[in-house]
């Protein structure tokens, strides 16, 4: 597989990383106001703001969104946000890929390239199949993933982005979002924000990327003490 199409399907999976917070979890919203959050990839350190009007899950909530998180064997949830005072209805992943390396080249170079393998290859279909083999099983397989109105949706100098409406198949009914998403290089790490909205009211696509797009460009790498370097 050429270094164009793997890291293709780095992307497609990190756009259709299963979209599940913790629907399935009857647990009522706990959650911490907090200004900044930080995460590592390999020896690299990053902090990313937390907008006003979201927390992050704490307790039951939070171990419930650990459990949905592992069950992504493709991708690491880096970031888990609900608007504060919800759960698992209007809320924020950010994503990398657990075998992504760093990428030596910059988005004005990286972008053109994973748009034709995106626009062109098959993968779209693969990312899907693993989305929905993490979604089986944390639902225990009475959920599936099904995104035909969701997917690449082009690409400017700041990220590829992806837009559309999700719907998810239980046996008994469907919950349908809106959502966007903003994939990115910083510091030449590939980052993935998926924004989804299951209101009765939802925002607009266009209110979802730009809000993908804005968090995502608020993360920064942060330097490392001089002794550590």
């Amino acid at each position: 597989m050429t270094y164009a199409k793997t890291a293709a399907l780095m992307i497609a999976v990190a756009i259709f990383a299963a979209p599940l917070s913790a629907q399935d979890q009857k647990v009522q919203p706990t959650e911490a106001n907090v200004a900044a959050t930080e995460f590592t990839i390999g020896d690299q350190s990053f902090v990313m703001p937390i907008p006003a009007e979201y927390c992050l899950p704490l307790g039951e909530n939070r171990t419930a969104s650990q459990e949905v998180a592992a069950s992504d064997v493709a991708n690491r949830t880096l970031v888990d946000m609900d608007v504060c005072g919800t759960f698992a209805i209007d809320y924020v992943l950010v994503k990398t890929p657990r075998q992504s390396p760093m990428i030596p080249i910059s988005r004005e170079e990286f972008f053109p390239l994973m748009a034709r393998e995106l626009e062109t290859g098959t993968a779209r279909e693969q990312a899907i199949e693993q989305a929905n083999e993490a979604i089986a099983q944390i639902s225990d397989g009475t959920t599936t993933l099904e995104p035909s109105d969701y997917g690449y949706d082009g690409y400017d100098d700041e990220c590829l982005y992806a837009s559309g409406i999700i719907r998810l198949q239980t046996e008994s009914e469907v919950s349908k979002a809106r959502a966007a998403g903003c994939t990115t290089l910083i510091a030449n790490r590939l980052f993935a924000v998926h924004v989804y909205d299951y209101t009765e009211e939802p925002a607009t696509i266009e209110v979802l990327r730009d809000r993908a797009r804005d968090i995502a460009l608020s993360i920064r790498e942060q330097e490392r003490p001089a002794q550590e370097r």
